[in-house]
């Protein structure tokens, strides 16, 4: 692309980078959000034809709920496939490969997150649920757990695109498992005693409590404390 440019933008700029492609890296994010625009609402309008022929609204919720998710996924991919004209530098053009995969991932997971929320509510609108009251927090606590989990492997492996060790950071979290027995006692109690609450069901949600003749209420939900 150099030999279309005027010598003015041939020049070194800051960074290391020839002011061409920093104006080249202004013109992709623009292009990006357009590009990925047009392709995520494409994307999202083939989904709504094919939902449509659906009598079930499970795929409909779902695909309202992945609307924002899928967007920003369409303006990532946008930015990668533009990303070998900028001819940046090899350590420059590593490093924001790696950025946008890691931009991949958080939507990745933003995309299985609004899954399960979907997956969730609905679990807990269906029979099973409406004849076992206590479920329905039991539910909410196991879609929290998922989203946690879904957040620690994301975060692991946004941190491994950039080169970090992570089999020494898993090390580190088995060694952070021990402290976390001495340090944390009274959180690992809160979440076994909440999953222990939805089994057992001693209480459940909207059932009135009286713990004292000051402290009363309804239990709005059981969660990890």
């Amino acid at each position: 692309m150099t030999e279309y440019m005027p010598e003015s933008l041939l020049k070194m700029g800051p960074w290391g980078l020839a002011y061409w492609q920093w104006l080249g890296i202004a013109v992709a994010i623009v292009i990006s959000f357009i590009v990925g625009r047009i392709a995520s609402r494409l994307v999202l309008w083939i989904g709504a034809r094919v939902v449509k022929r659906t009598e079930s609204t499970v795929d409909d919720e779902a695909l309202t709920r992945l609307n924002r998710p899928v967007r920003f996924l369409g303006k990532v991919l946008a930015a990668r496939a533009l990303l070998p004209l900028l001819e940046l530098p090899a350590g420059a053009f590593d490093t924001t490969k790696s950025v946008l995969l890691a931009l991949l991932g958080i939507g990745a997971v933003w995309c299985a997150v609004s899954l399960i929320d979907v997956v969730i509510s609905r679990l807990a609108l269906g029979d099973w649920a409406k004849t076992r009251p206590a479920s329905r927090g039991l539910l909410s606590l196991a879609g929290r757990t998922l989203k946690v989990l879904l957040i620690i492997i994301a975060t692991i492996s946004f941190l491994g695109s950039f080169g970090l060790p992570v089999g020494s950071l898993i090390a580190g979290v088995g060694i952070g498992g021990i402290a976390l027995a001495f340090g944390a006692q009274k959180t690992v109690e809160n979440l076994f005693g909440a999953f222990a609450i939805g089994i057992d069901q001693p209480l459940r949600e909207g059932d009135f409590v009286k713990m004292d003749e000051t402290t009363m209420g309804t239990v709005e939900s059981v969660g990890l404390r």
